[in-house]
């Protein structure tokens, strides 16, 4: 693995989120604030017609596949020229694809998937850094998400709503497999943690992904930037999201860029303390 000696500007040390050395430690995207330490691993994306970059931490401790996968497809320029290819409002931006219009190869070599990781620390709050599930083979590959979803979510409002809907006569008629779905949202929102819940609250996310998909980095700096991207104009060609809007689904929207939303560049920086900097020389 590369390692790039760059140190980060100063400010991030007050507002970085990492977490701690160790998978059962492991403090991810929750609430927690550290500075950063020799060894923590960031990555910084910027783009071609857009001013700024986004920064992320990654988690290592938490989603070991998805950071060494990721970092290799960075430093290897995999990402260089690629694009945001899906603009969800009020929900996430993905982008990473092979081809310009959003696809992956149907198949794909079974050496390039990897699995998915999830853990109750890594969630999909605003500004997560997430891998999209290879819709074919189930597993992970190259796209990625970043969850832009800002409005409050009182996640004991939600387990209420899902308790009054199962308990109406109504739901009866679902299918066994729908109505498990139901029950299994409801056993893993009713079952999160309280820090997890105020975090859903204070800067809202979408709790509905949460153990279904591997969340490898959160936002450190970059809010305005993700903000403008997500606000861009969409038009149809994204041909699932168009789908569902053609048939009323309330979920359903045009969501492809009208103009094309091309990375320029991913890397991949190592923090190193200047300590540590000065002790080699």
């Amino acid at each position: 693995m590369k390692r790039i000696k760059k140190i980060l500007p100063l400010f991030l040390i007050c507002v970085i989120l990492a977490g701690c050395k160790g998978k059962d430690s492991a403090t991810g995207n929750m609430e927690e604030i550290r500075p950063p330490q020799t060894g923590d691993v960031y990555a910084e994306i910027t783009f071609r017609d857009f001013d700024g970059k986004l920064t992320f931490v990654l988690f290592e401790d938490i989603a070991p596949v998805g950071v060494k996968e990721f970092i290799e497809s960075a430093e290897n320029g995999y990402y260089d020229g690629k694009t945001f290819h899906r603009v969800l409002k009020d929900a996430l931006v993905q982008g990473g694809a092979l081809n310009i219009d959003g696809s992956d190869p149907a198949t794909i070599p079974e050496k390039e998937l990897f699995e998915i990781e999830t853990h109750k620390n890594a969630r999909n709050f605003n500004g997560a850094l997430c891998y999209a599930t290879h819709e074919k083979s189930g597993m992970n590959y190259k796209q990625f998400y970043i969850v832009t979803a800002s409005k409050s979510i009182d996640i004991d409002e939600e387990v209420a709503k899902i308790d009054e809907f199962l308990e109406n006569p109504a739901s009866e008629i679902l299918p066994q497999n729908e109505r498990r779905e139901y029950e299994q949202r409801r056993k893993a929102l009713s079952g999160m943690s309280k820090a997890a819940k105020e975090r859903y609250s204070q800067i809202g996310g979408i709790p509905s992904l949460d153990g279904n998909v591997t969340v490898f980095g959160q936002l450190i700096t970059g809010q305005e930037l993700l903000e403008e991207i997500s606000k861009v104009e969409v038009i149809a060609g994204n041909k699932l999201d168009d789908y569902n809007t053609a048939l009323g689904n309330g979920d359903g929207q045009f969501s492809r860029p009208a103009e094309e939303i091309y990375i320029e560049k991913v890397e991949i920086i190592r923090y190193e303390a200047e300590s540590t900097r000065q002790s080699r020389r």
